[in-house]
């Protein structure tokens, strides 16, 4: 009866051994970002290395761009990858808002190549009135609001050719100021047909 015991613990911790030793299942990533060709002028104006990169599935990694290993290990499964600028106020002079997307498979001893295309995510809007106009005012400011967030820009901003970025919605446009001859000046308009990657240009012309 002893012996039969000692059997079964023997054949029990083989078992147990074999397990341990068997090689653990692993496939590995490439990435590489692109532009999307609507984009395409920017990158080489971009500095992409502080983007934010997240894998999300049966491992979860988040890095920056400059971080990223050249291949990454991965246990076998579904997975998603975005990659996103730094900045995302809904409203911010300067602060174009860059990411994309995708999804893709990781096999066991396998290695999965993946592109993400790069794109515009918000709008950018610039305030450029005729000479027509600005020969008419002392001064002037623009206010521009996307229900989320809002700009202001003056006289100066505009001479500067000053950008504001937006997150997609509706943009409602106003216009405030004081001509030559002081009289108040007003001016309420909306914008609706947006979409990302939009540049809107704001422009009056004479009153």
């Amino acid at each position: 009866k002893l012996l039969y015991i000692l059997a079964i613990a023997l054949v029990s911790a083989g078992c147990a051994s074999e397990m341990a030793d068997s090689p653990k299942e692993v496939g590995y990533l490439v990435v590489s970002i692109d532009w999307d060709s609507h984009d395409m002028t920017k990158a080489a104006e971009v500095d992409m290395s502080e983007f934010d990169i997240i894998i999300s599935g049966q491992e979860e990694i988040s890095c920056k761009c400059a971080e990223l290993p050249e291949i990454l290990e991965l246990t076998p499964g579904a997975y998603s990858i975005s990659v996103s600028s730094p900045g995302q106020e809904p409203a911010a002079f300067e602060q174009p808002m860059y990411g994309g997307h995708t999804t893709f498979d990781i096999k066991n001893g396998q290695t999965s190549s993946v592109k993400l295309i790069c794109s515009m995510l918000n709008m950018k809007v610039t305030v450029n009135p005729s000479t027509a106009f600005t020969s008419q005012v002392k001064t002037y400011e623009v206010t521009v609001d996307n229900g989320y967030g809002k700009l202001i820009w003056t006289k100066a901003d505009v001479d500067d050719g000053k950008a504001g970025y937006f997150t997609v919605a509706p943009l409602s446009v106003s216009l405030t100021g004081v001509s030559l001859g002081d009289a108040a000046l007003s001016y309420y308009g909306l914008i609706s047909d947006v979409e990302a990657s939009d540049h809107h240009i704001i422009s009056f012309d004479t009153f």
